[in-house]
């Protein structure tokens, strides 16, 4: 026992029993006996310890430490190591207690310029739930250590170097490190929270019942299971994250910032609360599976890559950020809203990807965001997209594309078979859709362009919108059990292969088709152009085509049949008909391959003709004039009657009317002309009428075949070709069988022979070249002809001043050449 005012000063002491000094003590060398008890500040030199070997060790006042090496503090018998000041130095320090250890009473400081400053609680383990207790510990590097269930009740740790938990530790307070690095090698428990920033790594073994904690490293690493309870996990790492197991919460969020590294199968999991999880960086696995469970909180993930099967359940918000390559993508337990943020991407090994369970997908600035999922040959379904927050572009592939409404302000683009359930709209990209289109709802498509390189099935109107072309490389509506019910195409240009509607085909477009236009109930309607590309049938109950005149083109390869979807449907060319299939002549004018109206051509002019061509159509009234370079055909059931305008083909020209009684008249006289290289009249009835509705051929016709089962036909303008061949096998073929012995004439002579005694006066122009035998008298009229092979010389019975004398007497004219005008003398 030493009470000195003045201070004491030892150079060294061993093999005493208790010491107890009071006063300011100074020591060069090492103290050692049962008990120390140093009421007064202590300063210890270099190297020098104090030990107590059987009991504690207490400085009342504080410590320094002055020179270099290592003081080493130790306290034995379960007892305490109390320093009621604060610690400080220039050299290192080790505290190894059987007990506690007291700085400051708890809430003093550590400060060490240089050395390690080293703590062991327990260090006989002895004495359970021990504890180290101070305000801050500051050292070069500090190392903590005790028996497993010692209590750490420090508030604040820093190291130039390490810092480093050498066993199992509960923290009593909330605990704050900086240092260089920082290793925990024991279980960290205690509802306390442990924030740790280095320069270095981080490095924790087992976290559990901690209410939270933080960690910004360069790396870190969780060795095992990582269980925080009331509070968060914020784990940031300038380069790894390194997950040996699952990181959970309870209800507070996750947040790993850094490369992720699963070290196995992980689960990270807020419970059922409202923490969030945000892996902002990316994940990296080894065929490892990793779930995401948030609860009601959201989640954000950036990159995922070497994942077998990403598993994600929330009721919050996911958000995409970054580009996921996994085996298998499970997003059933995503309840809530998707949102993309940045260039997002999902592709999997030919597994499904289906968003159908979130409520909705968009960007998170209009226009800046994109989307691409990739699920190989398996299938995708999707959400809505873009509803309030357009994305830039979307692009999804896979065996199948199921989407719901999708906006951009870009692209979109479908890799597969697509099925719509909401319309496909893009502000500024293009449509592209690699695949068939089944319509699972009524769809509008509307974009800059759209490329359709499939067929278009569903019982739903499909509507496509665009700036510039529209193409549809497959058919429409061609699988009877899908057939579209309503198509509407509004763009610059089109292109389409077959289409078959139930109902309207409306085309504000100029469009090229290479395939059939039919519709079974309702109108096709062409508001541009119309260009046929191949031979092509155009079949409905109403046809409009409104793109002015010669708007249906074709070249002349192709052909162009026009049919009512209504067997016995009047036709009308020209204005007017009332019910009936109305078509513009003045649209169809110049077409340039072959045109067929009324029935479906077969071969009609090949050897031998098809048999069993489909004639259609009821009537049909030509009031306006069609010119065609190719061939032309009327084909009707129930007549043909020109009425006005010139019906003019390039090669063959066609009337067949061939139900029974079907006539071909010519009620717009002269007004009606027929033009061709060859004219076939083929009919069941009468062709022309002696009422002067003569069939005119133009003198430009180079032959005119006439097929009929009437006895009479008047034909003015060319002679009947007295072998007609074609026509009789275009007779036969629909079903009339031709009399061998019809007599042609014109409605002029029939006049001749029916009032001789009034002769022909004002007839018009006659043309005998029809008859063998004519007599005549008081002609008068434009002309009379006959061609020269039927030329004779003149013979007058005893002359003609006796035959021909009297007014009485009838006049015999046997003419050869043209006479212009004949009167008796």
């Amino acid at each position: 026992v030493i009470n000195a005012g003045g201070g004491t000063q030892f150079a060294g002491a061993s093999g005493l029993g208790a010491l107890s000094v009071t006063g300011t003590t100074t020591s060069s060398g090492d103290i050692q006996a049962t008990t120390v008890s140093l009421n007064g500040d202590t300063m210890l030199g270099t190297n020098v310890d104090l030990r107590a070997t059987t009991g504690g060790v207490t400085i009342t006042g504080a410590l320094a430490l002055s020179g270099t090496g290592t003081s080493e503090i130790e306290s034995a018998g379960n007892q305490d190591i109390v320093v009621t000041g604060n610690v400080s130095g220039t050299h290192a320090l080790t505290m190894n207690a059987s007990g506690d250890i007291f700085i400051g009473g708890g809430t003093g400081t550590v400060s060490l310029s240089s050395g390690t400053a080293t703590f062991g609680i327990d260090a006989d383990g002895g004495a359970s739930g021990a504890s180290l207790n101070a305000g801050s510990i500051s050292a070069n590097a500090v190392a903590i250590s005790g028996s497993g269930d010692d209590i750490l009740n420090v508030n604040t740790i820093a190291a130039t170097n390490g810092v480093t938990f050498n066993s199992a530790l509960q923290l009593g307070r909330n605990l704050t490190v900086n240092s260089g690095s920082f290793d925990a090698n024991g279980t960290l428990t205690g509802a306390r929270t442990l924030s740790v920033s280095t320069t270095g790594n981080a490095e924790f073994e087992t976290i559990s019942g901690l209410t939270g904690i933080a960690v910004n490293a360069n790396n870190v690493s969780f060795n095992n299971a990582v269980s925080v309870a009331g509070g968060g996990v914020n784990a940031i790492a300038s380069n790894a994250i390194n997950l040996g197991a699952n990181v959970t919460s309870s209800g507070s969020a996750i947040n790993l910032d850094g490369n992720v590294i699963l070290g196995g199968d992980i689960t990270i999991s807020t419970g059922s609360g409202a923490g969030a999880i945000t892996i902002a960086d990316s994940v990296t696995g080894s065929a490892d599976d990793l779930t995401l469970t948030a609860g009601t909180g959201a989640i954000t993930l950036g990159d995922v890559d070497g994942v077998s099967t990403l598993d994600l359940n929330s009721s919050g918000a996911f958000t995409l950020a970054g580009a996921v390559d996994v085996g298998t993508f499970d997003a059933a337990g995503l309840t809530g809203s998707m949102r993309v943020d940045g260039s997002g991407s999902i592709r999997t090994a030919n597994s499904t990807i289906d968003l159908s369970s979130v409520s909705s997908v968009n960007g998170t600035t209009a226009g800046a965001d994109s989307l691409n999922l990739n699920a190989g040959s398996a299938d995708v379904t999707l959400a809505a997209i873009g509803g309030s927050t357009r994305l830039a572009s979307f692009t999804a592939r896979g065996g199948s594309i199921d989407a719901r409404a999708i906006s951009t302000t870009g692209n979109q683009t479908f890799n597969g078979d697509l099925i719509t359930r909401g319309n496909l709209n893009s502000t500024g990209g293009a449509l592209d859709i690699n695949g068939d289109v089944l319509l699972a709802s009524n769809t509008t498509m509307s974009g800059s362009g759209i490329d359709i390189s499939g067929a278009v099935d569903g019982t739903r109107s499909l509507s496509l919108v665009a700036s510039d072309n529209v193409r549809v490389d497959g058919g429409i509506g061609q699988d009877e059990t899908q057939r579209v019910q309503n198509l509407s195409i509004d763009s610059a240009t089109a292109t389409v292969r077959a289409v078959t509607t139930n109902g309207n085909q409306s085309y504000a477009t100029n469009l090229t088709t290479n395939g059939d236009l039919t519709s079974h109930s309702g109108a096709l309607s062409f508001d541009g152009s119309l260009a046929v590309n191949g031979d092509i049938t155009v079949t409905a109950d109403t046809v409009n085509l409104r793109g002015g005149g010669s708007s249906v083109t074709g070249n002349a390869d192709s052909s162009l049949t026009l049919l009512p979807f209504t067997d016995a449907r009047n036709i009308v060319i020209g204005s007017g008909g009332g019910d009936a299939l109305v078509l513009s002549g003045d649209a169809l004018n110049g077409f340039g391959g072959d045109l067929y109206i009324g029935g479906a051509s077969g071969d009609l002019y090949g050897s031998p003709v098809t048999a069993g061509v489909e004639i259609v159509a009821g009537n049909i009234s030509v009031n306006e004039g069609i010119t065609v370079d190719g061939n032309l055909a009327l084909l009707s059931t129930a007549g043909i009657t020109l009425v006005d305008g010139r019906l003019t083909a390039g090669d063959n020209l066609l009337l067949v009317a061939s139900g029974a009684g079907a006539r071909i008249l010519n009620e717009g006289k002269t007004t009606t002309m027929l033009t061709a290289d060859t004219v076939l009249l083929v009919s069941r009835g009468q062709v022309g009428d002696e009422d002067g509705s003569d069939i005119v051929v133009s003198a430009s016709t180079r032959s005119v075949q006439l097929a009929t089962e009437a006895g009479n036909a008047f034909i003015q303008g060319r002679e009947e070709d007295p072998t007609p061949t074609l026509a009789n096998l275009i007779a036969r073929a629909v079903g009339v069988n031709p009399n061998a012995n019809v007599q042609v004439q014109s409605s002029a002579q029939t006049s001749a022979n029916r009032e001789q005694s009034s002769g022909l006066a004002d007839e018009g122009f006659i043309d005998p070249s029809l008859f063998e035998d004519i007599a005549l008298y008081e002609v008068s009229g434009s002309g009379i002809a006959l061609p020269s092979d039927q030329s004779e010389e003149e013979i007058f019975d005893d002359g003609p001043a006796e035959d021909c004398n009297t007014d009485e007497q009838n006049c015999e004219l046997e003419a050869t050449g043209a006479v212009g005008a004949v009167s008796p003398r």
